[in-house]
């Protein structure tokens, strides 16, 4: 069953983003930290040849298994109302069904009927839709061009800066941006 109504459907969006935001803080430094392992902890993985190889493995399989159980977590912990006993409906009005605040019968005389794909693609959501997968598209864009430009050698016209700083840049930005939502989206 949903833990959301009408309501309090608003606000459930903009908390929604905590977990994003959360994400974008902690695996950029999580990424910058873990990355290069051998070099920057000779001690612990100085002797493996494969991170000495693949010096961004160690970042990557923690990320891949951090992503695998937040799904399975999801996957088999969580219960999803879509797949209840109950189905998402919307009413459907006439005039002799209609609730009393509209002039006509109460609402427990609502029929109700299953809401079809085609209800739900009205001309508002698909503009939302593709404007809000076209800002996701430029901002992926934008942070992975700025990443490239963060590592490329000075004399190539970069700033030369090592993964942990790279991270903890874009860890702070994203920290800034939590905040924001924080204060004017809740």
């Amino acid at each position: 069953m949903d833990i959301t109504n009408t309501m309090n459907l608003p606000k459930a969006y903009a908390y929604l983003q905590i977990s994003f935001m959360l994400v974008a803080i902690i695996g950029p430094i999580a990424g910058g930290m873990l990355s290069q392992p051998a070099d920057r902890f000779p001690e612990i993985f100085g002797c493996s040849e494969l991170l000495k190889t693949y010096p961004y493995l160690l970042s990557c399989t923690v990320s891949v298994v951090c992503a695998s159980i937040a799904w399975l977590v999801t996957c088999f912990c969580l219960k999803e109302g879509w797949f209840s006993s109950q189905s998402y409906t919307k009413p459907s009005m006439t005039l002799s069904n209609a609730p009393a605040s509209c002039g006509g019968a109460n609402p427990e005389g609502i029929s109700l009927t299953p809401l079809l794909l085609h209800d739900v693609l009205t001309p508002k959501v698909l503009i939302v839709t593709a404007s809000n997968g076209t800002l996701i598209l430029f901002d992926i864009t934008w942070y992975s061009i700025l990443a490239i430009f963060y590592a490329t050698p000075i004399e190539l016209g970069g700033l030369s800066l090592d993964p942990p700083h790279i991270g903890t840049i874009f860890a702070i930005s994203s920290s800034i941006t939590f905040t924001f939502q924080i204060l004017f989206y809740t």
